[in-house]
């Protein structure tokens, strides 16, 4: 018994020490084992977190019936929706090149400088495509919503990833022992027409910034050839920044008479809210410099505040459509409100200049600064928050100058032009890039 009892405790030992690499294995293979192991892999968490756009140069092979088509170009990517694709023809030339602007769910096709609608159809496929280039980053896998299912190796006994994310198609990924991307298999996206199967293979390593990334694809569907490409460089990137994702440009129309810029709230064609945003913004950073400089120049306070508006008022004339156009046509309200603001402005400080005549120089000047804090409330429409913001500091301020009787006035009239300077700045650059 006493024997029996140790051969059963020696099979149970062997069997514990048999069985302890083989739950290792499985552990290893768990999904998120296995998607920890290739973004190391693919030079690490961090590196790959640093760099979520991608830009590369190479060539490429299309396979359509009876012929290949070799082009050149510049890959350029922020998976899984923004991408700018410029390529050409090997035999035409540089002359023959077309890009493929991807930006969320819009799109367009560029030739030369006419930029064009991309079909329903074609939109589909790319951001399909470039869907796949974020699985190919790894860190996307990790998202919440994404589902993972481990399924059976394929015939080269690469270990098999079901990736199910909200709003996409299913794609099969393909890890090696290394835990490296070696194959995809998914769907053909199409909003219409049979499904057929894409088979999706890769190779080679390329590195930037410690980024590895695939050196060659190549692409089936329906069992036959469909795109190859091979890459030459790669540069991994902390954003893609590229003004055509912005879409196209609204020409101003010239010759449609003085209403050809207005139109109704509901037909606004920009891509972004306040299309004059630019404009103010530059107005109010030449105005609030020429106040900081007349501090420093303080016997030609007001002959600089003056030449400021002036020159501000020059330029932004000079450059009002460049500024305007790429951004769309205000609407009818928003010239509506600008032209309601000022005039509201000029009323009221007439008022204070004939109400104020003989008040102290303290009280007329943060008066009028107040008043025109003021209206900045009233161009909320048409400049958005940042205007809204600038008002507000500019009324807190003028305020606690008409209260603060022991400042000289002049310290508030300096961070008057700090926040027209600062804030104007900011629209100008920052605000058309802006999400509202």
């Amino acid at each position: 018994m006493i024997e029996l009892s140790c051969g059963r405790s020696l099979c149970g030992c062997c069997t514990l020490v048999l069985l302890a690499p083989l739950a290792s294995v499985r552990g290893q293979d768990r999904p998120e084992a296995l998607v920890q192991r290739a973004i190391e892999a693919a030079g690490g968490r961090a590196r790959v977190e640093a760099s979520p756009a991608l830009q590369w140069q190479g060539h490429a092979v299309i396979h359509v019936p009876g012929r290949d088509i070799t082009i050149l170009g510049t890959w350029s990517v922020q998976p899984p929706d923004s991408a700018v694709v410029a390529t050409y023809d090997s035999v035409q030339g540089p002359r023959s090149t077309r890009r493929l602007i991807v930006a969320g769910t819009r799109g367009w096709m560029q030739r030369d400088s006419q930029m064009t609608a991309m079909p329903n159809a074609i939109l589909t496929e790319e951001r399909h495509q470039f869907y796949l280039y974020a699985l190919l980053r790894l860190v996307s896998l990790e998202a919440p919503g994404v589902r993972l299912t481990r399924v059976v190796p394929d015939s080269a006994g690469n270990t098999g990833l079901l990736v199910e994310s909200p709003g996409r198609l299913p794609v099969t990924m393909y890890f090696d022992r290394d835990a490296r991307v070696v194959r995809m298999r998914t769907t053909f996206a199409a909003d219409s027409g049979p499904v057929e199967r894409q088979d999706i293979r890769f190779e080679g390593t390329i590195e930037s910034n410690g980024v590895r990334w695939f050196r060659k694809i190549m692409i089936h569907r329906g069992g036959q050839p469909y795109f190859d490409m091979e890459l030459r460089t790669l540069q991994a990137l902390p954003r893609l920044n590229e003004p055509l994702l912005r879409g196209p440009p609204v020409p101003p129309d010239d010759t449609a008479g003085p209403a050809a810029g207005l139109v109704s709230s509901s037909q606004l064609l920009a891509s972004h809210p306040f299309p004059l945003i630019r404009g103010g913004g530059l107005f109010l950073l030449l105005v609030g410099l020429s106040i900081m400089l007349g501090v420093v120049a303080r016997r030609r306070l007001w002959a600089s505040f003056i030449a400021g508006v002036i020159i501000a008022t020059a330029v932004v004339a000079l450059t009002a459509i460049r500024l305007t156009a790429p951004l769309g046509r205000p609407t009818a309200f928003q010239l509506e409100m600008l032209m309601v603001a000022v005039f509201v402005e000029m009323i009221a400080v007439g008022w204070l200049g004939s109400r104020l005549r003989a008040a102290a120089e303290r009280q007329r000047i943060l008066s009028i600064l107040l008043v025109v804090g003021a209206h900045f409330l009233v161009m909320a429409p048409v400049f958005g928050p940042l205007i809204v913001l600038l008002g507000l500091l500019s009324v807190v301020n003028a305020v606690v100058g008409l209260r603060a009787r022991t400042t000289p006035w002049v310290a508030f009239w300096l961070i008057d032009g700090l926040l027209k300077a600062g804030i104007g700045g900011a629209m100008f650059w920052y605000a058309p890039r802006a999400t509202w």
